[in-house]
């Protein structure tokens, strides 16, 4: 019955009806930038605040001043926000604020936390899908400044390498190398040894033993997402400085603790 009513509406010079669209897939969610900074809000503290409910749902740039990087949010998820830093840091106000002026800039702590919430975001929405999954507390939990990596064990005598092959380019030795590819080879065990040292897994769990140059392993690839994002993010923060790595928030773990403590 519907081809011939489409086969009579060619005929009478009309289109036929078009089939169905399918569903738009539903926007994704806009980044809670709180909700990426408050794994350990004081909610408590937070309670005490004393202000009219008109003033905590008011915008946040409309109740504080100076206010660069946490606006179009109520002023009650800001507080939130800076309790949740506190926490994640253990610090005090006093690390990033005059405590007599509060809208200054004067303290390069203030500063910094504006560019790392501004790391945060974009590490999240590039390397999540927007998820907010790393946070201030991923890379500090409870430390003002988080720790340096350890030295890296020696690379498995496998990966010994001759002096020639070691003043090679890595592309000349080793077989699918993408992005350490102009490392000298000397370099790529070490740098090996330390991303499995970092997150406490043995080489395959991104590689297949005996054929390396394989890409089965989605970690594999997920492990070269993870070095790109790092590497941006040490670019555009840090400058020449590496300010972060695979230890930065993994420590020994495959994953990262959850960005909030599990009840």
């Amino acid at each position: 019955m519907r081809t011939a009513l489409a086969l009579t509406l060619v005929a009478c010079g009309a289109a036929p009806p078009a089939p169905a669209a399918a569903p738009a897939a539903p926007a994704p969610a806009p980044l809670d930038l709180v909700s990426a900074l408050a794994p350990n809000a004081d909610m408590a503290a937070f309670a005490k605040f004393d202000w009219p409910r008109s003033t905590a749902v008011s915008p946040s740039e409309r109740v504080f001043a100076n206010v660069l990087v946490m606006h179009g949010m109520t002023a009650e998820r800001f507080m939130i926000g800076m309790l949740a830093m506190r926490a994640s840091l253990g610090v005090e106000c006093k690390h990033c604020h005059d405590l007599k002026l509060y809208p200054s800039d004067e303290l390069a702590p203030k500063r910094t936390a504006r560019r790392m919430m501004i790391m945060a975001e974009r590490i999240n929405r590039e390397g999540f899908a927007g998820e907010a999954r790393v946070t201030c507390y991923t890379c500090h939990r409870g430390e003002a400044k988080p720790p340096a990596p350890p030295e890296p064990p020696a690379p498995p005598a496998a990966l010994a390498l001759t002096d020639e092959q070691a003043s090679l380019a890595g592309r000349k030795v080793y077989k699918n190398v993408t992005l350490l590819a102009g490392r000298r080879a000397r370099f790529l065990p070490g740098i090996m040894a330390g991303f499995s040292a970092a997150l406490g897994v043995p080489c395959s769990h991104c590689h297949v033993e005996g054929a390396w140059d394989r890409d089965d392993v989605p970690a594999k690839a997920r492990a070269r997402e993870m070095m790109r994002m790092t590497a941006r993010a040490n670019g555009e923060m840090f400058g020449a400085v590496e300010g972060i790595g695979c230890f930065t928030c993994h420590r020994g773990s495959p994953a990262p603790p959850p960005t909030r403590p599990e009840k």
